[in-house]
C-alpha cells in the first residue's frame, strides 16, 4: 500500500478550514445583500421624503394655497350665519357632507360654464390635490407626510366641493377629481413599512 502523498495529506487537513472559511464567506455575503438592501430602502424612503417636502413647498409658494383662501374667503360669509344648524346637523356625515357641497356649490355657481374667477380656483386647488395624491400613490412621495402637512386641507376641500367634481365629470372630465377624494378619504397606496 502505497503512503498518501504530501499534497493529499495537506488536502485532508486543509478540508475542515475550507468548509469553515466557506461557511463565514457565505454569512458575510448574505450580510452584506441584507445591509446593502437596507441602505437601498433607505435612501429611496429619503427621497421619497424630500420631493413630498417640495409638494408641500409647492402647495405653499405656488399660488394654490392663495386659491384655497380666495375660496374660503367666499365660503365664509355663507358659513358663518349658519354654523350653529350646520354644527347641529353636521354630525351625521351624509348630511355634513350635504351641507358643504351646497356651499361650496354656491361659490362656483352651480353651473357648467366653469369660467368664473372661483371655478379657476377651485380648479387650481383640484390640480394640485390629484397631483399630490399621484404622487404618494406611486410611492414617489411619501402619503404620511403629505397627509400630514395637507391631509386635512384636502379633507376640507373635498367636503365642500366633491360635487364640483361631480359636474366636471358630468360634462366630460373623466376622473377629475378621483385623486383628491382618495387623498381626503386616505385611499391612498402607502410604501410597505415605509421602504418601498
Amino acid at each position: 500500500m502505497a503512503k498518501p502523498g504530501r499534497w493529499s495529506r495537506m488536502a485532508s487537513i486543509a478540508k475542515p478550514y475550507g468548509d469553515i472559511v466557506d461557511a463565514v464567506l457565505k454569512t458575510l455575503l448574505v450580510a452584506t445583500v441584507v445591509l446593502g438592501a437596507f441602505e437601498y430602502f433607505s435612501r429611496q424612503q429619503a427621497a421619497r421624503i424630500e420631493k413630498s417636502l417640495e409638494v408641500v413647498d409647492e402647495w405653499q409658494t405656488a399660488g394654490h394655497r392663495e386659491a384655497w383662501q380666495r375660496i374660503n374667503d367666499q365660503l365664509w360669509p355663507l358659513y358663518a350665519p349658519n354654523a350653529d344648524a350646520i354644527a347641529a346637523i353636521g354630525v351625521v356625515p351624509e348630511q355634513r357632507a350635504l351641507l358643504y357641497a351646497n356651499l361650496g356649490d354656491a361659490v362656483t355657481g352651480r353651473d357648467d360654464a366653469f369660467l368664473s374667477p372661483a371655478d379657476r380656483d377651485v380648479d387650481s386647488v383640484f390640480y394640485f390635490f390629484e397631483r399630490a395624491a399621484l404622487c404618494a400613490n406611486e410611492r414617489i412621495c411619501d402619503y404620511d407626510v403629505i397627509a400630514t402637512f395637507l391631509g386635512e386641507e384636502a379633507r376640507t376641500f373635498w367636503l365642500y366641493f366633491s360635487r364640483y367634481a361631480d359636474r366636471r365629470q358630468a360634462v366630460g372630465y373623466v376622473g377629475y377629481g378621483e385623486w383628491t377624494e382618495r387623498f381626503a378619504k386616505g385611499s391612498i397606496r402607502r410604501a410597505l413599512w415605509g421602504l418601498i
